[in-house]
């Protein structure tokens, strides 16, 4: 029998007698739990809403929500091998403790998001951590799917999600079947997908541009121009690419986009925001400035949005413009043609539950 004191251990294991040596750490508590981890529809995202009850939180003198969310990596589209944790601020409302994570892009929909609960005593020590707890936003979509009989618009616009997601997947692997991601199942592999929007006949192609400057808006001028186009992440997103031949300075840009849009439960909201260096991702990229808009509510690819450009204060160029002047567009385009026709279904489909939604209120 090991006399524990005496030992000497490598790499955990006594190196005379081979015993291992003890390990002492927090416990698992299973009153620690996490009252629910809900797959929803924000404004322009996917999210994950956690509830922790109140009861639960003051069990120790403090607890924490560990997240930790498979990603691929944007550059290579593998897998990211260590992703750091995620411990949010804890919002109260009534009887329960929240946080909506909404770091959730439409091709990582099949990866899972695993979290737990934390407990430290006041002298800051971990002592306890709740059981491990996952969530796979595509699996939690298709259960969402099979409990809402009766609600068909819902059902089509998870439906449409799904599809979404497995052409984005398709999209962004189009020149790299290696990667992680190609490798991936596609979450609509087995999944009925017989209820997806069928089509979708009229577009609103609006792209009213209107110079200010007669630098500016030229593809032809020795100075500036710009471009736009769509992307997706979350959601769709306008993309901004002015080129730049001056070595202007970024941070005397500002965006100013303004629309009206609708929100999923029916109502309606104004959106007017100024974006700057300061609480928007405007960067260089060579010889251009860019700015992605990545706000866009799901209900709202058909809607007049204005953009105004200004520079040093001054508004250089304006363009009245919508995802689907873009979507529509690009149909036919063999890279992404699937996705973005997928991405006005899925449009069709948000304004169809906002306009139920409507209606009962």
């Amino acid at each position: 029998e090991a006399v524990t004191s005496d030992c000497t251990y490598v790499d955990g294991v006594c190196s005379a007698c081979g015993f291992v040596e003890p390990v002492s750490g927090p416990t698992v508590d299973t009153n620690l739990k996490v009252a629910g981890a809900a797959v929803g529809f924000a404004t322009s995202s996917l999210q994950v809403n956690f509830r922790i009850r109140k009861t639960v939180i003051a069990l120790y003198d403090k607890v924490e929500l560990e997240i930790v969310p498979q990603k691929y990596d944007l550059n290579t589209l593998n897998l990211v091998a260590d992703v750091d944790p995620i411990v949010p601020e804890l919002t109260l409302s009534g009887n329960f403790y929240t946080y909506a994570y909404t770091d959730i892009q439409l091709y990582d929909l099949g990866l899972n998001i695993a979290y737990k609960l934390n407990a430290y005593d006041a002298d800051g020590n971990l002592v306890a951590v709740s059981e491990d707890f996952n969530v796979v936003p595509a699996e939690y979509l298709k259960t969402l799917y099979t409990n809402s009989t009766g609600d068909a618009e819902l059902r089509t616009m998870i439906v449409d999600t799904l599809v979404v997601g497995a052409n984005a997947v398709e999209m962004f692997t189009y020149n790299n079947s290696d990667c992680d991601l190609a490798k991936a199942t596609s979450i609509i592999e087995g999944f009925d997908t017989s209820e997806a929007t069928p089509s979708v006949s009229t577009y609103n192609t609006v792209d009213s541009f209107n110079s200010y400057d007669s630098s500016w808006g030229n593809a032809s001028s020795n100075t500036y121009w710009a471009a736009k186009s769509a992307g997706i992440g979350k959601a769709a997103y306008l993309n901004f690419r002015i080129r730049d031949r001056q070595a202007l300075d970024i941070d005397k840009f500002s965006f100013r986009i303004s629309y009206s849009g609708q929100y999923l439960d029916g109502t309606t909201y104004s959106y007017d925001k100024t974006f700057t260096t300061a609480n928007s991702g405007i960067a260089r990229s060579s010889n251009f400035v860019t700015f992605a808009f990545e706000e866009i509510g799901f209900c709202d690819s058909d809607k007049d949005i204005l953009i105004e450009v200004s520079y040093d204060g001054a508004k250089v160029y304006d363009v009245t413009y919508s995802m689907e002047s873009y979507l529509s567009a690009n149909t036919e385009t063999e890279q992404i043609g699937g996705t973005v026709t997928a991405l006005m279904h899925l449009g069709a489909s948000a304004r169809a539950v906002a306009a139920k939604n409507a209606a009962a209120n």
